[in-house]
C-alpha cells in the first residue's frame, strides 16, 4: 500500500496539517481503490505465534510492521491510554474526534 501512497505523500500531509479530514479520507480511499488488484493478490498476514510475545500494546499495531519502529513505556495513568484505545474509530483506524495529546520531555 505504501508505493502507492508514497506519489501522495505531500498531498496527505497537507490534509493532516490542515485537519481536513475529509479530503484526506477521499484520497486515501482513491490510494485504496488504486492498490485494491494487488492488496486483493496477496495472501491474508498471519503474525506467528512465537511473534506475537513481542506486542504487548493495548491491541498491539501489527499494521505497522517492518513501516514503523513504535516504543515507549506508560509510567503513570495507564487510564488515558485505556480511555484512547476505547475511542470509536473509522475504517483507518483513526478516532472519529482528534486527540490531543500534551506531553512532557523530561531529561534526566
Amino acid at each position: 500500500m505504501m508505493k502507492y501512497a508514497t506519489p501522495y505523500r505531500n498531498d496527505l500531509a497537507g490534509f493532516q496539517q490542515a485537519n481536513d479530514r475529509a479530503g484526506f479520507e477521499a484520497l486515501m480511499k482513491q490510494i485504496e481503490q488504486e492498490a485494491a488488484p494487488e492488496m486483493e493478490a496477496v495472501e491474508d498476514f498471519v503474525i506467528p505465534e512465537d511473534h506475537r510475545q513481542v506486542y504487548t500494546t493495548v491491541g498491539g499495531v501489527p499494521h505497522l510492521d517492518g513501516d514503523y519502529t513504535v516504543f515507549g513505556e506508560v509510567v503513570k495513568g495507564m487510564e488515558v491510554i485505556d480511555s484512547i484505545a476505547a475511542l470509536e474509530v473509522n475504517n483507518m483506524d483513526r478516532p472519529l474526534e482528534d486527540v490531543v495529546l500534551k506531553m512532557k520531555v523530561v531529561k534526566k
